[in-house]
Formats: structure tokens, C-alpha cells, sequence
């Protein structure tokens, strides 16, 4: 409630009260993804925590307000998505903890997103030696290049990626002899853009007995 004075020349002051409503201002409270202070819409997976931050930005304050001095119970945060989050897009959730509230603002919330994409993985089939007319030999694989990188995450597994490793056709009826790039492995996974270097199977000649009796 606020005092009004009306005065005019020819009569007495007139006094009285009214009451001025003071709407809030609008506040916009967004979520987002930020590396070094730039914004980040895109990680790779497995790495959707390495040096990402999560954070808040404020649309709307005004005279001299801000996050520190605006709100009176409770807080606010951004939540970063978790280590192992798959490939996709997701927003980044704000939490609100309570009771929570801003007394000069009227407060809106927009989540911000950010996409996982596909991490390297490069599969190399081993080289494997069998004998001729015996059984097929077992066949792997090494996850990771030369030097180490472009392996799996820590929590996967081989079970989980791979559907198949071996040769395109029946091990009987190969001929002794080195065999480049037979051997090779199905990967499925939406995690990883997969490179599969192919093995070889060598196939030694067998054993031939022979009774001449």
C-alpha cells in the first residue's frame, strides 16, 4: 500500500492510500552442457563426463539480482548424465530441491540436450594355425589398435559386442597354405563405430599314416 497526495490550487490536499500490485519478472532457468565455458551439445561415448560440465544459465534477472541472492529456500542444479550413458539424445534434467522458490520471479524451466555419440572401436581378429584335416582352431579377438587405443569401455564386454568370429565357409575344405584376411568377426553395437581387421588362418599340412601291410 502506498500514500497519494492529490493537491490542487483551489482546494485542500487530499490524502489516501492505494494499493499497487508489482506483477514478478519473468525468469528463465535453462539447463546445458559446457566444456571450458563453451557450450557442448555433442560428447562421444564413454566420455560423456570427461571434462563436461553441467550447469544452469538465468534469463530475466534485473536490478542487480542474480542466482546467489534470488532465491530464497532450496537450490537448483543441473545433473550430469551418468558414465555408461548409450548413444542418443538426452535432456539434462534439472533438480529442484525443496521447498523452492524465488520471491520477485516468476520462474520457467527448459531442459537443454545434449547428444552421445558413437566412441572408435577398433576389433582385430587374431591370426590363428590349424592342421589340415584335424579340427578347426578356437578364434579371438584384440580390442584396440597398435598402440592401445580405441578399445572398449571399462564395462562392456566381448559377450556384449561380439555375434560371431571365424571363417566364411568350412574349415574341411580349405587347402594347406596362409590364408590372409579369413578370419574375421560380426560386431553389433550402437556404442561404437566398429573397424574389424580381418586374420589370418594359416592351415599346416596333416599327418598322413599309411600301413603298407
Amino acid at each position: 500500500m502506498v500514500k497519494v497526495t492529490v493537491t490542487h490550487p483551489g482546494y485542500n490536499d487530499v490524502v489516501g492510500y492505494a494499493t499497487i500490485k508489482v506483477n514478478k519478472a519473468p525468469l528463465k532457468i535453462s539447463s546445458y552442457a559446457h566444456k571450458s565455458g563453451n557450450p557442448v551439445e555433442r560428447v562421444t561415448y564413454g566420455k560423456v563426463n570427461d571434462g563436461i560440465e553441467y550447469g544452469l544459465k538465468y534469463e530475466g534477472f534485473i536490478n542487480g539480482d542474480d542466482a546467489s541472492n534470488c532465491f530464497q529456500a532450496g537450490k537448483v542444479q543441473a545433473m550430469p548424465l551418468p558414465e555408461t550413458a548409450s548413444t542418443g539424445e538426452y535432456n539434462i534434467m534439472i533438480v529442484k530441491e525443496s521447498p523452492f522458490y524465488c520471491r520477485n520471479y516468476d520462474l520457467t524451466f527448459e531442459q537443454g540436450a545434449i547428444k552421445v555419440l558413437p566412441a572408435e572401436l577398433h576389433v582385430r581378429v587374431n591370426d590363428a594355425v590349424g592342421k589340415y584335416g584335424m579340427e578347426e582352431p578356437e578364434y579371438s579377438v584384440t580390442f584396440g589398435d597398435k598402440n592401445g587405443d580405441y578399445g572398449l569401455m571399462p564395462w562392456d564386454s566381448e559377450a556384449d559386442l561380439i555375434e560371431s568370429i571365424g571363417i566364411d565357409g568350412d574349415y574341411v575344405k580349405i587347402k594347406p597354405g596362409t590364408h590372409k584376411d579369413m578370419i574375421t568377426a560380426d560386431v553389433d553395437s550402437a556404442n561404437y563405430d566398429v573397424t574389424v581387421d580381418k586374420g589370418t588362418l594359416t592351415v599346416k599340412k596333416g599327418d598322413l599314416e599309411v600301413d603298407f601291410n
